[in-house]
């Protein structure tokens, strides 16, 4: 019997688009994984429904959400109130369905260009396996506010372990889980760095091109070979676009990114899934908008538009909207 792969994720409407493009990423790149989705609105959840994801398994808010943790959602933001809910998403599972041997959360806005098994499998044996920042050395200094970690990425072995790892991070989230360094911690995932020190069977991913980001990726020269993306020779496993946010069909923005720079063979295809997505949801909801930017990040956004085939630089979005 082959081995099947477990995935989660935590999804809003903001994050529909993105999130259908990243499972129809893993549909291309693999051939055995179950995705577990937890929405946080109704109507993500009957669009997703509508889709009819064959991998797919939902889990309801009366499967993980007591009156205890609902009540962070009165305290929280919802991107904070999603990261509450990322370990107590991955225990429920764990405990809940036993096929599922290793379980891993994936972030809405990533991206697969290459199969994730290649990470997966590099040290099978390890309970916990963490992803790096990566940061180059001169914003090395960014860690000690975000966290050495990113917990975009991060996968649990079913064992005594990860039961007592998961059960800690849950505790940590919800007493503290907001977006903005204090103390020490920020949202959930500063607390990953204490994870190696805590636990054993701990393993940092070496996989060259995994958690390509837009705050690493000045690190790495990219090419094409034979219709796959390289970095630096190895293949692009995920690109983590983080701060990525669609305007319209055919305008994005870039929030987040020491340079916020295009990358050609690996923003194009992006780009151009999401328009195929846009196009999926309207025959299910044709009055759907998933489109959005927060107030804040336009003053720091990079705008861009596809014209005739060509990702270029658009004028700010407060001077045309």
């Amino acid at each position: 019997m082959s081995k099947v792969y477990g995935f989660c994720a935590v999804i809003s409407r903001y994050r529909l688009y993105q999130f259908i493009a990243l499972y129809r990423s893993l549909e291309s790149n693999m051939k055995n994984f179950i995705m577990f989705i937890h929405c946080t609105d109704e109507i993500t959840y009957e669009i997703l429904k509508a889709l009819k994801l064959k991998n797919a398994i939902f889990i309801l808010q009366e499967h993980i959400e007591d009156e205890n943790i609902l009540s962070k959602r009165l305290e929280r933001q919802l991107n904070e109130y999603c990261w509450t809910l990322k370990p107590i998403l991955l225990q429920y599972i764990l405990i809940n369905y036993p096929n599922i041997v290793r379980l891993t959360y994936i972030d809405s806005d990533l991206y697969f260009y290459y199969s994730p098994e290649i990470i997966l499998n590099q040290k099978p044996e390890s309970s916990i396996l963490l992803s790096q920042h990566d940061f180059p050395s001169q914003y090395k200094f960014v860690a000690n506010q975000s966290g050495r970690f990113n917990s975009g990425f991060i996968s649990f072995k079913k064992d005594k372990t990860s039961t007592e790892c998961l059960e800690w991070w849950i505790g940590k989230c919800m007493d503290w889980c907001y977006d903005r360094p204090e103390k020490g911690r920020y949202g959930d995932q500063k607390y990953l760095e204490m994870i190696p020190i805590l636990y054993r069977g701990v393993w940092i991913i070496k996989t060259k091109g995994s958690n390509v980001a837009p705050w690493n990726d000045i690190k790495y020269k990219f090419s094409t070979k034979n219709g796959k993306v390289y970095v630096d020779g190895s293949p692009l496993v995920f690109y983590h676009f983080s701060g990525f946010r669609i305007l319209s069909e055919i305008e994005f923005a870039l929030t987040i990114g020491f340079e916020k720079k295009i990358i050609n063979n690996v923003h194009m295809p992006y780009f151009k899934a999401l328009q195929e997505v846009i196009k999926e949801v309207k025959k299910v909801a044709p009055e759907f908008n998933g489109c959005f930017i927060e107030e804040g990040r336009k003053p720091i956004a990079e705008y861009f538009k596809l014209e005739n085939e060509t990702i270029v630089k658009s004028v700010d979005l407060n001077d045309t909207k």
